[in-house]
């Protein structure tokens, strides 16, 4: 459920930086967890993006967001253990 939560404050977070020029990549430590690296780009309403497994966001949604950047705030996470997310010992899931 943490998690849950924490997903959507990177949306809300998205929604709040909605502009090219606030874009960049972030560091996040969720609470209790490892540091989830997040990416914000776009402008417009927000789209959290989240890849599947053995994946990471930048290889995911390389097409989507080159079309989708221009009509909403992309909000793309690497899942912990992936990409440039840090890793821990617990399972992975997107369930807290």
């Amino acid at each position: 459920m943490r998690l849950h939560r924490w997903l959507a404050a990177a949306a809300f977070f998205g929604s709040v930086a909605g502009h090219a020029a606030d874009a960049g990549s972030r560091v996040v430590a969720v609470p209790g967890g490892a540091a989830i690296h997040v990416q914000v780009s776009g402008s417009g309403s927000p789209v959290l993006l989240l890849h599947g497994g053995l994946q990471n966001f930048d290889g995911a949604y390389a097409r989507q967001r080159r079309e989708w950047a221009g009509a909403h705030t992309l909000v793309g996470i690497d899942q912990r253990g992936h990409g440039r997310s840090a890793d821990d010992d617990r399972p992975f899931s997107y369930q807290g």
